[in-house]
């Protein structure tokens, strides 16, 4: 008997950042039938927090709901993986939009934990997220979970496009008017933005940021990378620095968690930061910190890799198990990505 396709049942998975937000519906058996990108979805980066984060997530769901021609009944399970999920407060807030849409069979996380669940078959690891922002999250194989940083200057984060992109800003000011350390960075933001006059630099960084603020930041990350690959020593420092603060969070995530002894802990380096990068610097310095760490005192070892695949799949990945579906379609999951 052939399936009436308003029967048919799906599972959905979103991975909401500060920057964009993919959406992906797959069927039970882990074929793709939708994936779909939509722009951000973090409260704390909305003028009218979450208020105006229910009407944007509220118009994305529907616009899945009608490009996948189903209902929203059709959906029994989703995985909603959220940058700005870092308290129970922020949970219980974004749980309840999420349900009053019509969505009851539902996981809300932080966006971190999604790496994981793409990044290790295990669903079991550590995850650092390097994107707009920074997060170290791990999940251990009892099921506890443990969340580092992510609440930028309050958890000491030192990471993510924002955080570069400051810290390249202040360091030229720093070199213009503090008698700080000369760096290519200086020539290479002025060859950028065409600025002729030091005394121009800050009133045009401010103009560019009102009206281009994600293309300056973008454009700037850039420059930081360059300037670091031509060994230039501030850069080198800031993205030094930021692999530094990494190895700490991952180790302070590890040490909350119980791994199996003997027995490598899977770390999967997500967020474009880690994933686009055109310097391995931070990467290179968190592979040498964790192999100290572990040799220091007699840990397990990381086996590190850089998340392949969209976290938005470890979303899909993590919602299929909940759904009852008994076989492992995780690499099935990752597979269905790649047809076009």
């Amino acid at each position: 008997m052939k399936e009436n396709k308003s029967e048919k049942k799906y599972i959905l998975g979103v991975d909401g950042g500060g920057t964009k937000t993919l959406c992906a519906l797959y069927d039970l058996d882990g074929k793709k039938h939708i994936v779909q990108q939509y722009g951000p979805t973090n409260h704390e980066d909305f003028q009218n927090g979450f208020q105006e984060l229910k009407q944007t997530l509220y118009k994305i769901l529907d616009d899945v709901l009608k490009r996948g021609n189903l209902s929203v009944d059709q959906i029994v399970y989703s995985v909603f993986g959220m940058a700005g999920v870092d308290t129970k407060s922020q949970h219980r807030i974004i749980s309840e939009m999420i349900r009053e849409y019509g969505i009851l069979q539902f996981s809300l996380l932080n966006d971190s934990y999604l790496g994981i669940m793409a990044g290790s078959k295990s669903s079991m690891g550590i995850c650092a997220i390097n994107g707009t922002g920074f997060c170290v999250t791990g999940l251990d194989l009892k099921g506890n979970a443990f969340q580092g940083g992510g609440i930028g200057q309050l958890t000491g984060d030192r990471g993510g496009g924002g955080y570069l992109f400051e810290q390249c800003i202040a360091h030229v000011y720093d070199a213009l008017f503090k008698r700080g350390r000369a760096t290519l960075m200086k020539e290479m933001l002025f060859t950028l933005l065409d600025i002729k006059e030091k005394t121009e630099f800050l009133e045009v960084i401010m103009n560019r940021m009102n009206q281009h603020q994600q293309e300056l930041i973008l454009n700037v990350n850039k420059l930081l990378y360059q300037a670091a690959n031509e060994g230039d020593p501030v850069a080198v420092d800031i993205l030094t620095d930021v692999g530094e603060c990494y190895v700490k969070t991952i180790i302070g995530v590890t040490e909350q968690l119980h791994f199996e002894t003997g027995k490598k802990i899977p770390l999967i380096l997500a967020g474009s930061q880690f994933t686009k990068a055109e310097s391995q610097i931070s990467i290179d310095t968190i592979k040498a910190g964790l192999k100290e760490y572990s040799y220091t005192n007699n840990k397990p070892e990381f086996d590190i890799s850089v998340l392949k695949y969209p976290c938005v799949l470890g979303a899909v990945s993590y919602a299929l198990k909940q759904a009852g579906c008994k076989e492992n379609l995780h690499g099935l999951v990752m597979r269905e990505y790649d047809i076009e």
